[in-house]
């Protein structure tokens, strides 16, 4: 059995405090202290005006004492601050990755790079719905499935006159009858419930269950042969999860993990119970993996 714990509600002690040199009684940021020891801090940036009101989260530090694991550092800009993030530093020891972010004049993210386009870069083009293709030219972990474009005018991967996917671009994409798609290009399969929850997949050969409460909440999914179970607060936040994992883990896996994630709660460590790093993850703008390397 393994346990993944979201380590926001797995907490020792929580303090709040401010900055050195800070000259009002705002609160500055906010220590965790987890089960195994380690301190995460998030500070917080405020509006200029006679609210106060919390506008930003500027800097996320993971560490023993200090932000050796992680630190996460958030510019917003200083003339034209209106709450997008511009800039994100990452830094783990002494390993330092930037990434910057460009929008269009709705505010839809335009352009995203990291390390001046070093390391990857990807443009997106929006359609009159708002569907969002990925520029030819850019990064692109799954080309395959992936709605791309030619220019900012491009829209060919989607269908203008039902606002789906194009049959031309993506043959033998199927939907159901509420929109949810049912098969993709590659032939993964999905289905959905009264409720149009997903309750079955099957991709790559890999078939998939999933059970929800009545308050419909994901509890439970089965992969294969393995089951996790999701465990919530009386609030309905996610705090923990068990893995029945009939493999034996590997030196250093099984046991209790502890998921630290950042502001838009996805997970960037996986500590163990005695601190140790066991896995970092890292996202382009829309939520896919940054392979390792």
């Amino acid at each position: 059995m393994n346990r993944y714990k979201r380590s926001q509600w797995f907490l020792h002690k929580i303090e709040h405090g401010q900055e050195q040199g800070a000259n009002d009684d705002r609160v500055n940021f906010e220590d965790n202290q987890l089960e195994n020891g380690k301190l995460k801090r998030v500070e917080y940036g405020y509006s200029n005006d006679k609210f106060n009101n919390v506008t930003s989260i500027k800097e996320y530090d993971f560490g023993q004492t200090d932000s050796s694991l992680l630190k996460l550092q958030y510019g917003y800009g200083t003339t034209a601050n209106n709450g997008n993030v511009l800039t994100q530093t990452i830094t783990i020891g002494t390993t330092v990755i930037n990434q910057n972010y460009v929008y269009d004049e709705l505010n839809r993210l335009q352009t995203a790079q990291e390390n001046s386009g070093a390391s990857w870069s990807q443009t997106y083009d929006y359609d009159r719905y708002g569907n969002r293709a990925v520029r030819n030219t850019s990064y692109m972990p799954s080309p395959q499935l992936t709605p791309q474009s030619a220019s900012s005018t491009d829209f060919t991967a989607f269908d203008q006159s039902t606002n789906r996917l194009s049959q031309t671009k993506f043959p033998n994409v199927l939907y159901d009858g509420a929109g949810n798609l049912t098969r993709d290009i590659v032939a993964s399969t999905f289905s959905y419930d009264g409720e149009n929850r997903q309750v079955t997949s099957s991709v790559g050969g890999t078939t998939a269950s999933y059970f929800y409460d009545g308050d419909g909440r994901r509890v439970k999914k089965v992969v294969g042969n393995v089951t996790t179970v999701f465990v919530y607060n009386v609030a309905g936040q996610l705090i923990a999860e068990y893995t029945t994992d009939p493999v034996p883990p590997a030196a250093g896996g099984g046991g209790t993990s502890y998921l630290t994630a950042d502001h838009l709660g996805s997970t960037r460590v996986v500590t163990g119970s005695d601190g140790t790093v066991k896995a970092r993850y890292d996202y382009l703008p829309f939520g896919e993996e940054i392979a390792a390397g």
